[in-house]
């Protein structure tokens, strides 16, 4: 279970590096979250190892602000995405309850943006009889752009989305079964609302 949540997850964050400062800032939102976790719990090696990261995302930040002269590609994604993974697997321990469960739907908020974007274009590909690694311009930040959105907008929004709902899941915590509830609803509602209004706009410019 936990090869495969680290290669799903190391994909997913692969999936949201399509538009400019989006996979960056969402790894600066991660290293951030984690470090001050970690910090709290005196785990020293991966609160450092998270400030390295920031730090060389921070740098990285300035050169892939549109029009973005460098660029993270497939390894650069998957490495940090598979570090993200790696340290986020970590953290499960620090909030951990004998069942597990509180822990996971932690783990899960934090990872919600790219969990839901990889699940519903997957979903998208399986019931359209296509192959899941077929790249599409179905994912969330894709949608958002068709919007009307910039590319930093786009990544302002994510940001704020999944810092929003990690903050709710997180004070939710100690009742894991109506965070899970609440985090499957903010998410499924989020998706719909941006393809709706998408489709919307697509078929008012038609």
């Amino acid at each position: 279970i936990t090869i495969v949540a680290v290669v799903f997850y190391t994909n997913a964050f692969n999936y949201i590096d399509g538009i400019d400062t989006m996979a960056a800032t969402y790894a600066l939102y991660v290293f951030f979250i984690l470090g001050i976790l970690f910090t709290i719990h005196g785990m020293w090696t991966e609160m450092f190892i998270c400030v390295i990261f920031g730090g060389a995302m921070c740098g990285f930040y300035i050169f892939n602000l549109t029009p973005a002269r460098v660029f993270l590609g497939d390894s650069g994604s998957l490495f940090i995405g598979l570090t993200m993974a790696f340290l986020s697997l970590k953290g499960l321990n620090l909030t951990i309850d004998k069942s597990g469960t509180q822990s996971l739907v932690v783990f899960l908020a934090l990872w919600s943006y790219p969990t839901f974007d990889a699940l519903q274009v997957t979903i998208i590909r399986l019931y359209k009889r296509k192959s899941i690694f077929l790249g599409d311009k179905r994912h969330m930040h894709h949608l958002l752009i068709g919007l009307g959105l910039t590319h930093v907008q786009a990544s302002v929004f994510m940001l704020w989305h999944s810092f929003t709902t990690f903050s709710i899941i997180y004070i939710l915590r100690g009742s894991p079964n109506v965070a899970l509830v609440a985090l499957v609803v903010t998410m499924v509602t989020t998706v719909l609302i941006i393809k709706r209004l998408y489709h919307k706009r697509q078929h008012r410019t038609t």
